[in-house]
């Protein structure tokens, strides 16, 4: 079932696709509305605070940035606010709203980054997070860091002092509105908890500026002091990220810092060094919101064989690029690296070359994974590689290494690789046949530094990286080679991964009594009906449609079942009225509609026959719709009326979370096959029936059936 909704999703976004001669990587509407800040280089205006408390604050600014439309970078930046945190503009002006704040700064810049990522579902496990500190900070080595960040947040959620709550209970929220939700007040595992951009955002910079306040305690009368900084950059040190020592020291979360690092710090060095990791580290992150990967395909679809050779070969293209926007997002990042000794060599902007990319298979693919990518590729002792259960399979292009995971890109920015479709098991050319339609999904993973050599040029900037770092091991200046290390990690690993891009397989199954077609199920409800007393007259009027097309193309499930693909509507209106009859009266109205869709795969119908009598019947599926809708009050005086406080009232709310029912009176496709056409069905029956209290029901059933038999 998870691959049936795969594949509807690719069916939506590439169905307008067939017939053209390239297929291109399509932006989510998500990625496209919280990208446009960065890009354009401006912020908007933050979203107005929510009414309510900090609780129904956090919950209607978290749902606005989840929505993914043009108003949550918007509630994003409210969010950062409303947390305590200052916001320096490309002018150096500082935007705060918060009297009492956390007293740490971020950069307009770095809050567009932010929120491009999270459009584009940048995310990471807390652990992997955690871990890439603990294995490279000396002082954090045996720290449980993942647990104790999970022990800061939960303190904060529980701070008397409003910007730390907002701070903590924002970043649960969001991750209880994730794809696959969870609670961080609850227990959780941090290898199975994926923070997203926004969340790794507010964490780091809190850890940084945790680790700048201990600093502060044990420098008394040397402390760091913020600065005005002007320009979209800022500086490169961790004063750039505080704007306030005192509210910083008042609020710290993450206690545990405290008692690891308190009594150490001058063993090891300073605090203020060691938040440097972390600050670059977020810098180092949100840095990746410039690079851009376009994926595209030479052809509308690719085409699986019937036999037992390999089918149609398409060519795939990834062009890599840097475009920082009108941000120059890259130019602020490289003083940062720089002064750790770090030489980020890339440029401000145009094609990645020399970028090693590692091609991924995230649908269609063998599900053994590495293991059978390696014997795509190899044979085993002279043998036939070995496809598993994968419909495609990559292909390296003339020249290139043999591996999906050591691609290079060109001078161009551009990195190509063939996919084919998979040989089938068995020949099926001489059988019958039907068309399946099958979904495929590739992404990139994407190293910013090569770890090859390729030339003395680029040899000799690997190798003084690494220098860099050793001699600053060597000089007992660990901090300075931790940070250096830290970096090149980042930059060496393939940290970032592009949306995934989608294609149309099509392939071939053997008949074996699939039917193929549609089903169509409908329902309608009337009611209506008017009364009067003598004080008052009023109406009644309620409408209902539903509607389910099931098609119907031959596939199943892993057991067997088929699967119908289900796209339905529904629609709804209840209209309430009346006037009375005095001298003076109101006359009101009360309306109440709604429509909604969905799409869904299922196996919740049936197909049945009798062989011997030729009887068949058949049964729609019906899926579930949730819509929205509005319910209006409207309230007029008439008549002769002295009072001054009758007014009238004119009110509509929005409604969400409409629930429409399929609900009428049950109905089967019945008939008798006809011995000239065994193997095709159709028809069409409706039923009405009114109830007791005065609805109309009434029923339709339509199908349009054929039966594909094997010779």
């Amino acid at each position: 079932m998870r691959f049936a909704g795969v594949l509807t999703l690719v069916l939506i976004v590439f169905g307008q696709a067939l017939g053209q001669q390239r297929v291109n990587l399509l932006r989510s509407p998500k990625s496209r509305a919280l990208g446009a800040a960065f890009r354009s280089g401006k912020l908007p205006e933050p979203m107005r605070l929510p009414q309510g408390n900090i609780d129904q604050q956090v919950a209607a600014l978290a749902k606005a940035v989840t929505k993914g439309d043009d108003s949550s970078t918007a509630a994003w930046y409210a969010a950062i606010l409303a947390a305590g945190y200052g916001v320096r503009d490309s002018d150096g002006s500082v935007m705060q709203t918060v009297e009492n704040g956390q007293g740490l700064i971020m950069q307009s810049w770095e809050v567009t980054a932010a929120a491009k990522l999270y459009g584009d579902d940048y995310g990471v496990t807390l652990a992997h997070l955690s871990e890439s500190f603990t294995r490279t900070v000396p002082q954090l080595k045996d720290v449980a860091l993942a647990d104790g960040l999970l022990e800061g947040i939960r303190a904060g959620a529980k701070s008397n002092h409003p910007a730390v709550r907002f701070w903590a209970k924002f970043i649960v929220e969001m991750g209880k509105l994730s794809a696959a939700p969870y609670d961080l007040l609850g227990r959780v595992d941090p290898a199975q908890i994926r923070l997203d951009a926004v969340q790794v955002t507010l964490i780091l910079s809190r850890f940084t500026g945790d680790l700048a306040a201990i600093d502060k305690r044990n420098r008394p009368g040397n402390g760091h002091h913020a600065r005005p900084q002007g320009g979209p950059c800022g500086t490169s040190d961790v004063g750039d990220l505080v704007l306030d020592y005192d509210a910083l020291t008042s609020t710290t979360l993450f206690g545990f810092l405290s008692n690891r690092l308190g009594g150490k710090v001058s063993t090891y060095g300073d605090a203020a060094q060691i938040a440097n990791v972390v600050l670059t580290v977020f810098k180092a992150i949100v840095s990746y919101a410039a690079l851009e990967v376009e994926i595209t395909m030479d052809g509308d679809q690719l085409v699986r064989t019937k036999t037992t050779k390999p089918g149609e070969r398409r060519t795939l293209t990834a062009k890599l690029s840097l475009d920082p926007g009108k941000w120059q997002t890259i130019n602020c990042f490289r003083p940062a690296l720089n002064a750790v000794g770090l030489d980020v060599d890339v440029p401000q902007g145009g094609p990645l070359a020399g970028v090693n990319v590692v091609w991924v298979m995230v649908l269609g693919g063998d599900s053994r994974g590495w293991l059978g990518t390696v014997e795509d590729f190899f044979t085993i002792l002279g043998g036939d590689a070995s496809y598993g259960d994968g419909i495609v399979f990559f292909d390296a292009v003339a020249g290139a290494d043999r591996s999906p995971a050591k691609q290079i890109t060109d001078s161009e920015g551009v990195s190509t690789i063939h996919v084919v479709g998979v040989p089938q098991e068995t020949d099926l050319s001489r059988r019958k046949l039907f068309e399946v339609v099958k979904g495929a999904g590739v992404r990139v993973d994407v190293q910013l530094k090569p770890m090859r050599i390729k030339d003395v040029k680029d040899g000799l900037s690997n190798i003084m990286d690494i220098a860099g770092n050793a001699f600053s091991f060597l000089t007992k200046d660990p901090l300075g080679g931790v940070v250096g290390t830290a970096t090149e990690t980042l930059y060496r690993s393939n940290w970032y991964s592009s949306q995934p891009f989608y294609f149309i397989v099509k392939d071939w199954e053997p008949c074996k009594g699939q039917w193929q077609g549609t089903i169509t199920y409908r329902t309608t409800s009337k009611k209506e009906g008017t009364g009067e007393t003598n004080i008052n007259s009023m109406y009644w009027k309620e409408e209902s449609y539903y509607e389910a097309r099931a098609q119907l193309d031959g596939t199943r499930d892993n057991l067997g079942s088929p699967i119908a693909r289900v796209e339905a509507h529904a629609s709804e209106l209840k209209e309430r009225g009346g006037n009375g009859k005095g001298p003076c009266y109101r006359v009101n109205r009360q309306v109440q509609t709604g429509s909604g869709k969905a799409r869904e795969n299922t196996t919740g119908f049936s197909i049945t026959w009798n062989p011997r009598s030729g009887q068949y019947a058949v049964s729609a599926p019906t899926i579930a719709i949730t819509g929205s809708g509005e319910y209006t009050v409207t309230s007029e005086v008439k008549g002769s009326c002295n009072n001054p406080y009758n007014k009238n009232l004119n009110q509509t709310n929005k409604v969400e979370n409409y629930h429409f029912s399929a609900d009428g009176p049950p109905l089967q496709g019945k008939g008798t096959i006809d011995p000239a056409k065994p193997d095709e069905i159709s028809g069409s029956d409706t039923i009405t029936i009114k109830t007791v209290g005065g609805v109309e029901k009434t029923t339709t059933i339509t199908w349009s059936l054929r039966r594909c038999q094997d010779q």
